[in-house]
């Protein structure tokens, strides 16, 4: 332990050497370290029963304008069909090639068979739409196929089985102002033709690149924990129709006991 008997050319040393390796500690820390959640915070899975209201909303108060909004459509039937994102009353179109790091404007197929074209193993959603090494920054390790269908997964945790054909991975540009962006006030986006099963996570970055094999500046990801799944709410009908079964039962109890 340092103290004043500490020969002072030993104490400078030390602190040189301390303020030296918090340099290097902070040169290491992830840049994407940020939650996007979906649907809800980040203690998740969240369900969604309501599509046509989604929250996007950032962990921290940084405001980044730039949003891949990404629905995995539940393929039990190998025929998904694509989605619409509406934000504002408008409806997303499907992002460009490059774009943030996207690989292709066309859909991408996720099952436990995908191979990762990037450096992440096992694949994930993000790795999986990327382009290049890095895919979308090399986000959301979280997010692979056993994570969303697995077991224990995000599926099962609302008795959902994983589906017969994967997800189909849709990516849509939310062009955000510059002074507006995802920000602790969330925004909300609508989903339509998304089935139940299907779930909906947002990558976002500070600087709107075309390079297709990287994404500059920091980024917000939504990690497992933060995705949002859609669930069809029990239909009031039936919920109706179950509490008179109970109230018809429990009348006729009392009937017998008063006999």
């Amino acid at each position: 332990m340092l103290n004043a008997a500490t020969p002072r050319t030993l104490r400078r040393t030390v602190g040189a050497a301390a303020l030296g390796l918090a340099a290097l500690l902070a040169l290491a820390a992830p840049a994407h370290a940020d939650v996007l959640t979906v649907g809800g915070g980040d203690n998740g899975p969240n369900a969604i029963t309501d599509p046509s209201q989604i929250s996007l909303e950032t962990m921290t108060y940084t405001s980044y304008p730039n949003v891949l909004v990404i629905v995995g459509v539940y393929n039990n039937n190998n025929s998904p069909q694509q989605p619409t994102v509406d934000y504002d009353g408008n409806p997303l179109s499907l992002a460009s090639a490059g774009l943030l790091g996207l690989g292709s404007t066309d859909p991408v197929a996720f099952t436990s068979l995908s191979s990762p074209s990037c450096n992440q193993t096992p694949a994930t959603v993000f790795c999986a739409l990327g382009s290049g090494t890095g895919g979308l920054g090399g986000a959301g390790p979280t997010l692979t196929y056993e994570g969303l269908a697995g077991a224990t997964g995000a599926l099962s945790t609302f008795g959902i089985a994983a589906p017969a054909d994967g997800f189909e991975l849709y990516a849509f540009d939310l062009d955000l102002p510059d002074d507006e962006g995802v920000s602790p006030t969330p925004l909300d986006i609508s989903v339509d033709g998304a089935p139940d099963g299907s779930f909906v996570v947002a990558f976002s970055c500070q600087t709107r690149s075309s390079d297709s094999n990287s994404c500059p500046g920091e980024m917000e990801q939504t990690n497992l924990d933060g995705a949002g799944v859609i669930v069809a709410p029990e239909p009031a009908s039936l919920t109706l129709f179950g509490t008179a079964l109970a109230g018809l039962f429990a009348a006729k109890r009392r009937r017998r006991r008063s006999v």
